[in-house]
């Protein structure tokens, strides 16, 4: 399983953004492992579609990718909180890291502090 982070997801819905291309790549070399993001990084990608009303649009695209929607519980918050304790991430960074150390999964992401807050608690990072 891969985990993406926000950045590589609006990269992958946006044609005119500087990282399309690597993460199109991206996902085309790795179409054989299983996609995901939290829900919160995919509410992340849906700000901006939602106030132009194309929040739908997103979504299916997001279905034809197979996104993995990876929720969080309430039991979650202990783990997400020494994440971002420990990494000082911003929040929706330390759940990317958070989601993968979860899940066992890797990291791709276009944020070079995430990439090495993740290394450094030895992930895969997949930096764009």
């Amino acid at each position: 399983m891969i985990v993406f982070d926000a950045g590589v997801l609006i990269a992958w819905l946006n044609a005119d953004d500087a990282f399309h291309s690597a993460a199109l790549a991206f996902m085309e070399e790795n179409e054989d492992f299983d996609f995901a993001a939290s829900t919160v990084t995919m509410a992340e990608c849906l700000i901006r579609p939602a106030h132009a009303g194309r929040a739908d649009e997103v979504i299916a695209a997001f279905d034809r990718l197979e996104l993995i929607g990876l929720d969080l519980a309430a039991s979650d918050a202990p783990g997400i909180a020494r994440v971002r304790a420990e990494t000082g991430l911003r929040m929706p960074d330390a759940l990317v890291v958070f989601a993968a150390e979860h899940h066992s999964a890797d990291i791709v992401t276009t944020d070079a502090a995430l990439a090495r807050a993740a290394q450094g608690r030895h992930f895969d990072v997949h930096l764009l």
